[in-house]
């Protein structure tokens, strides 16, 4: 959880807030591929490592659990877990930047603040947290996107074109 790539800062700024701003909700940041104890952040908010997912199958059934995927690595070449969220039809969060914003689309595959941007952050969880309508949208084109422009044959072609 204290890699400074991922910036942990700015995802637990952006839940402060949110607690700040609805106390009586109940919030879980669930990390996968971090181990270590519970932490709770504020008294509506418990991050909880999950450790490291050898199987597929239950990667992918952490991913569907969420309500959303929230991303904030400030610089990233690709970004594999935000793929695999979309593939999942997680709908994802982000305050990042670099070649991840090429695999997703404003408001439509996801919500994008810039880097570092912990109230943007907060307001883009909240809007998907407080909007079933919105959140089922962006889950369905996600996976649409990931089958059509994340599938291998469609990499690999693009890679030789």
């Amino acid at each position: 959880m204290e890699n400074a790539f991922k910036d942990f800062p700015t995802v637990r700024a952006a839940l402060v807030e949110l607690s700040r701003r609805a106390p009586e909700k109940v919030l879980d940041l669930l990390i996968v591929g971090s181990e270590g104890p519970e932490k709770r952040i504020s008294a509506g908010i418990v991050v909880r490592p999950l450790g490291y997912f050898r199987a597929p199958a239950r990667l992918a059934d952490a991913y569907r659990a969420a309500d959303v995927y929230v991303h904030a690595a400030v610089e990233e070449t690709f970004g594999l877990s935000v793929a695999e969220a979309l593939a999942c039809g997680t709908p994802v969060v982000m305050a990042s930047a670099g070649g991840v914003l090429e695999i997703v689309q404003h408001e439509r595959t996801a919500l994008v603040v810039p880097p570092r941007d912990a109230a943007g952050l907060a307001e883009a969880i909240a809007r998907l947290l407080d909007a079933p309508s919105l959140r089922a949208s962006l889950s369905a084109a996600a996976a649409d996107s990931a089958r059509s422009h994340l599938d291998h044959r469609t990499m690999v072609g693009a890679l030789h074109a």
